[in-house]
């Protein structure tokens, strides 16, 4: 997933009419791709299997913001092909550790405004 956060921007910052946006939807669901994979390879609905982990930590929020972000900014929302993913969002913000820390879509919408 490391390029998720840089495929998400530059899908994201797009004008939506630019020549590439085609190009960067599917650089975009690429890096979904590879994340889907990664989670139907896991053990658990985590990549930590039942608890959080450094990995979770890290690409969960990148997946958050993306999902809020594109959603509300670009009116795109992640395909349902992304099942694993899907399931993953559901069951990371269920966790207390997420709930303690979430600043709602609200704060991340206004902060991709600008780079929107």
């Amino acid at each position: 997933g490391s390029g998720l956060f840089p495929a998400f921007r530059a899908f994201l910052s797009a004008p939506k009419d630019a020549a590439d946006t085609d190009k960067l939807q599917a650089a975009l669901e690429g890096q979904l791709q590879e994340v889907e994979v990664a989670l139907q390879a896991q053990k658990g609905p985590l990549f930590g299997g039942d608890t959080l982990n450094a990995t979770d930590a890290a690409l969960g929020p990148k997946l958050y913001h993306a999902q809020v972000a594109l959603q509300h900014l670009k009116g795109y929302t992640l395909p349902d092909r992304f099942s694993a993913l899907h399931k993953y969002l559901d069951y990371i913000k269920q966790q207390p550790a997420w709930q303690a820390t979430d600043y709602g879509a609200a704060a991340i919408v206004a902060g991709w405004s600008a780079h929107h």
